[in-house]
Order: C-alpha cells, then structure tokens, then sequence
C-alpha cells in the first residue's frame, strides 16, 4: 500500500506531466511566487482517512481526500485562452483534471471514492489570473 505522502507525490507528478502546469513552490500561498503568462500553476493538498469495510471481509484501505487549486495567468485575451480547446490553454486542462480516468494510476488508486469536480463559484479571477479547485478522492491500493 502506498503511504499517502507517496500517493500524493504521485499525482502531483501526474498533474504536472498531465496538464504541463507546475507546482508552486507552496501549496498553501500564491503569493510567494509569480506566474509566468501563458502559464498554469498548481497546489495540491491532500488528507488520508483510515476505512473499514467490515462488511467486505475486514479490508482496511486508506482514502486519500485531495485539493487542486489551479492558477493560470492570461496572456491575451481571456475568451481565446478559457474557451480554446487549444494544448497550453485553460480547457484542455479542465479536460484532464476532470476526466476519472485521470485519477485512475496504475500502483496506487484501488477505487475512486468520489469523482474529480469543480463548482462554477470555485472559478474566480483576479487580475490577469484564473483560479479554480478541483476536489477528488481516491482509494488507495491496499
């Protein structure tokens, strides 16, 4: 069973290879680094609970709940870059992030306890930069 600090370790990877943003250096500020236009940052958090099916022979398994803020700076206009279905843009990344398949990972996801999901009053922009959180969690292999 992987621990929840490699799991998470494993989908930050992921989040990085599969949308080509990269991690901010906090994952709990965004104001300790910039964000380069044209460009998408994330933060990822995440917390492990214990779970006991005892009505499934007695499985023990560890679910880990996760937190996805992403950031992306705008470098023209804002309708081109959110509405694009262009590689590098913002939909292509929503894409991803909220395809199940995404959080499926060979090693480490058993099941996912709930689908990745995004509310439209996540999605807020200020300045030249649009933020919005993705929600998701995963069972982890036992």
């Amino acid at each position: 069973m992987p621990s929840p600090a490699t799991a998470l370790g494993t989908f930050a990877a992921l989040i990085a290879s599969t949308t080509g943003a990269t991690r901010m250096a906090s994952d709990h500020r965004v104001d300790l680094e910039g964000i380069t236009a044209g460009s998408a940052k994330f933060q990822l958090r995440g917390a492990a609970a214990l779970v006991n099916e005892r009505s499934d022979s007695n499985a023990e398994y560890r679910r880990l709940l996760m937190r996805l803020d992403v950031h992306h700076r705008l470098s023209g206009a804002e309708r081109s870059y959110t509405e694009s279905a262009t590689a590098g843009t913002m939909q292509p990344v929503l894409d991803a992030l909220l395809d199940p398949d995404t959080w499926r990972v060979a090693g480490t996801t058993f099941a996912l306890a709930d689908s990745p999901t995004l509310e439209l009053g996540d999605v807020r922009r200020v300045g030249k930069v649009i933020s919005y959180t993705v929600t998701v969690a995963v069972d982890l292999v036992p």
